[in-house]
């Protein structure tokens, strides 16, 4: 990275405005305060992002995605509380590393 790339990229809030991170702690035991490797190389869709790598990218704010299977629609309920209270859980975890905020003003 050229310098004037890394002083931008510094200067910068980056932002991963669609992190599917709680997919994989719910199917697969991901642990996201921990750092992980890919399993599969180049894997867009698991693996690909955990608090100490965000952290050591300069990655500043995550948007946080819970996904729900829609063809399990009985199950939708448990699998959004699940996941809500994964995200909750991310402070407690990794309290030097993680804030949640409510709006543009807290970030």
């Amino acid at each position: 990275m050229s310098p004037e790339a890394r002083a931008l990229h510094d200067e910068c809030l980056v932002m991963d405005l669609h992190c599917d991170t709680l997919l994989n702690e719910t199917l697969l035991g991901y642990d996201s305060t921990l750092r992980h490797r890919n399993r599969v190389p180049g894997s867009p869709w698991l693996f690909h992002a955990d608090i100490p790598r965000l952290k050591a990218g300069g990655v500043g704010a995550v948007a946080l995605g819970i996904v729900v299977n829609p063809l399990r629609r009985k199950s939708a309920l448990r699998a959004t509380r699940q996941g809500l209270a994964q995200m909750a859980s991310w402070p407690d975890r990794a309290p030097a590393d993680v804030l949640v905020v409510d709006s543009a003003e807290d970030i």
